[in-house]
């Protein structure tokens, strides 16, 4: 008994310094990711993305420079020697986002800005967005972030309650307390804190079956990466071990 006791203690603080490695590193990475960003986002300071614009000829006009000339107009701007390329492969909607590069960053950001006003004008313009161009997989943040925003403020236990997108830090709040960013991933993510600590180990050569995922409140998940049905004797100390400390198997 004494020694199952020193053992759990042993694991306990093997998985504390554990912890606040990973924080360390962790804190290491973001850092990277962000100066990467910003070498990024300088080499996409002038450039613009253009969507809802039809290849087809319509009333914006038949060519490219005449559709791209009379939306920059609908901003109050004039084009001046910029450069257009049409991005990804021609699609059935024959609308694919336009590529600008413009003078200036000044420009650019004026022009996003006026850009807004397309929403009103007639309904050849009303469906065109002018927006910076920023990394794939920010926009994706971005999509995936604000449409859980609308989401979590459709919920009718959260009603009264302060859902905001932060979209300069790419983290989804709720009354001031992150609830989804980038750096949070997969279930294991949606179902704890931001105070938890998330640690991944292995290989332990268990199978636990398909184990369940609980978060703060003590409801159940079933998690779906992994298919297996099998416990082996591994996989029962491993839970054993993680049920007497607060941990939990995420597959």
């Amino acid at each position: 008994m004494k020694q199952s006791l020193r053992e759990l203690t042993t694991t306990k603080q093997q998985v504390a310094n554990l912890s606040e490695r990973m924080d360390d590193a962790y804190k290491i990475i973001h850092q990277q990711q962000l100066v990467l960003e910003v070498l990024d986002n300088k080499d996409r300071k002038l450039n613009l993305i253009l969507t809802g614009v039809s290849e087809s000829a319509d009333e914006l006009g038949s060519t490219d420079e005449e559709k791209i000339s009379k939306v920059i107009e609908a901003t109050a701007r004039r084009m001046g020697g910029w450069v257009t390329r049409w991005l990804g492969k021609i699609n059935k909607r024959n609308m694919r986002p336009i590529h600008i590069t413009v003078n200036n960053q000044i420009q650019r950001d004026s022009i996003v800005l006026t850009g807004k006003n397309l929403k009103n004008a007639n309904q050849t313009l009303s469906i065109v967005y002018i927006k910076k161009d920023v990394h794939p997989a920010v926009r994706r943040d971005n999509t995936r972030l604000r449409k859980r925003e609308r989401e979590e403020k459709g919920k009718p236990e959260y009603v009264g309650v302060n859902i905001e997108y932060d979209w300069k830090n790419r983290v989804l709040l709720r009354n001031g307390a992150a609830i989804d960013s980038p750096a949070q991933y997969g279930a294991l993510a949606r179902h704890t804190s931001d105070q938890d600590k998330v640690i991944v180990l292995g290989d332990f050569n268990a199978r636990v079956a398909t184990p369940l995922l609980a978060d703060r409140d003590g409801n159940y998940y079933q998690y779906q990466g992994v298919q297996d049905n099998v416990v082996n004797e591994h996989g029962r100390t491993l839970l054993n071990i993680c049920n007497n400390n607060g941990l939990t198997v995420a597959g």
